[in-house]
């Protein structure tokens, strides 16, 4: 092989693995030094952040959502500059959210813009996840929380007679809803109808599995 054309490849291998570092921090990087822009990253938009229109699926028990909630905690509050008793008092809390137990649960957060209809018109939502395979997944619960009026929480059960709904070999499921109709701030009549936001499995590897 010419020698420019070796070089040239091996460039290109380089700005590969370079561009996954920069993009995957996740996957290298320990949580406890993602900056607030990585935070928002995690909280936005990735594997466990996806946008459709309007509305944002988050899945809220995937571990590094809640460790980009926590670190951003930490950096809004000066996290470093809290006395030790200030930083306990701060772990402690934080443990209740990253120890939290999903094993029985999928929590998915749906976001909508501030000029999307509130909770109270989004009782018809049909929210349902939609396996590999085609089998439909409905929320055992449904709450709306009273500190984020712009989202609700629907929880999944993860295991359906005692097997996991999502199946180890499958690698994307999709979260479907019926989006109600309503009127934005330009008085456009925005009519009802079915959204569905991918979510790639792959791509939500942690310590080399799948984290949801």
């Amino acid at each position: 092989m010419p020698r420019r054309q070796t070089q040239f490849l091996l460039f290109l291998s380089m700005f590969a693995a370079f561009t996954a570092n920069a993009t995957d921090f996740w996957l290298t990087k320990d949580w406890h030094q993602w900056t607030k822009d990585e935070c928002t990253t995690i909280l936005n938009d990735s594997p466990w952040t996806r946008v459709e229109g309007d509305y944002s699926a988050q899945l809220r028990s995937s571990l590094p959502v809640r460790e980009a909630i926590v670190r951003q905690l930490e950096i809004v509050q000066q996290y470093d500059q809290k006395t030790a008793a200030q930083q306990k008092a701060f772990d402690d809390a934080a443990g209740t959210i990253l120890r939290a137990n999903y094993d029985k649960t999928i929590l998915l957060r749906l976001t909508f813009s501030k000029d999307a209809p509130g909770p109270q018109k989004m009782k018809n939502l049909q929210p349902t996840i939609v396996t590999e395979d085609g089998q439909q997944i409905t929320p055992t619960q449904t709450d709306a929380d009273p500190m984020t009026p712009n989202a609700v929480d629907f929880y999944f059960p993860r295991l359906i007679n005692g097997a996991p709904a999502i199946k180890p070999t499958q690698k994307q499921f999709s979260f479907q809803f019926q989006a109600p109709s309503w009127v934005d701030a330009n008085h456009v009549t925005a009519i009802t109808k079915q959204l569905t936001i991918n979510f790639d499995l792959t791509k939500m590897l942690v310590d080399g599995k799948p984290n949801y």
